[in-house]
């Protein structure tokens, strides 16, 4: 049982250093491009902020309007509920 677990947390050793290597070159590359680069990506940002916190807000309104009165839930009840 010990070997099967040695073995597999090897062979896990081997995938986190792939993956680690492929990270830094990943970020080695966009350090290259320069800092040009960061104020597109500020201006990104805020634009997917400004989508995400209207989606928000349509999201709320739609909850806001399809509460039940109680009449209405009263009715349910009575219809659905067995006795």
């Amino acid at each position: 049982m010990s070997a099967v677990v040695e073995v597999w947390m090897s062979e896990l050793a081997k995938l986190k250093d792939k993956v680690g290597a492929k990270k830094r070159m990943v970020f080695s590359s966009k350090a290259k491009q320069g800092e040009g680069d960061d104020e597109v990506k500020e201006q990104v940002v805020f634009k997917e902020a400004r989508i995400e916190s209207s989606r928000m807000a349509q999201i709320q309104r739609d909850l806001d309007s399809s509460t039940l009165s109680d009449a209405k839930v009263r009715l349910l009840m009575d219809r659905f509920v067995p006795w």
